[in-house]
């Protein structure tokens, strides 16, 4: 038969994870992202309620400007993106300044756990003159991919619940508030690269 032709095409059989497990994943991953956004403008729109805690505690979170949403430092991590919790090691974090004589602002925050899911308390007080003060908690809790079906490697979870407190002379008013966050991060050659995103509703 001149100047016929065959083609032997061999396939290697698929070996691994079920074909469907990445696609659910990415949907899965696309769906979160989607809601977190339509949250976070959502309750942009509706203004901050208070900015007792527009600024969150230790000095790396002033200095990265916000940067600390993709990727935790230490026990503030719950304060920024509670995410970003899992995979740090647990750790104490206290924090005091003094503006004036007549004003204090102090810190507490700690974290425990392992990698699968971490848990941090943070702690929050200021002292005003005329008799006022503000209090805050936050409790704060982290959950890797290993404990939640499909989702990518790298992937983290997070809830931090909240409560305030403020009292100025005669007067007290008390609020509750809840974040959420999520994150991923891959470690590459020589560098680990990471991107997060949180929803507060401070």
């Amino acid at each position: 038969w001149f100047g016929s032709k065959s083609k032997i095409s061999l396939r290697k059989p698929y070996v691994g994870q079920a074909p469907g497990r990445k696609s659910y994943a990415r949907l899965i991953s696309s769906l979160i992202l989607t809601l977190c956004l339509v949250f976070q403008s959502i309750t942009r729109s509706q203004g901050i309620r208070s900015n007792f805690l527009s600024a969150g505690p230790g000095s790396a979170g002033a200095a990265l400007g916000g940067a600390l949403v993709s990727r935790g430092k230490d026990a503030s991590a719950g304060f920024y993106n509670p995410a970003t919790l899992v995979g740090l090691p647990s750790s104490v974090l206290i924090q005091y300044d003094q503006p004036n004589e007549n004003a204090s602002r102090s810190w507490l925050a700690m974290t425990a756990g392992d990698r699968r899911m971490k848990v941090g308390l943070l702690w929050k007080n200021e002292t005003l003159p005329l008799s006022s003060g503000k209090n805050g908690f936050l409790l704060s809790a982290g959950v890797s991919e290993k404990l939640i079906p499909f989702m990518p490697t790298g992937t983290a979870l997070g809830l931090t619940i909240g409560y305030v407190s403020e009292k100025i002379a005669s007067y007290s008013a008390n609020t509750i508030l809840a974040n959420a966050g999520f994150s991923w991060s891959v470690q590459g050659t020589r560098f680990r690269y990471g991107t997060g995103l949180a929803l507060n509703n401070l």
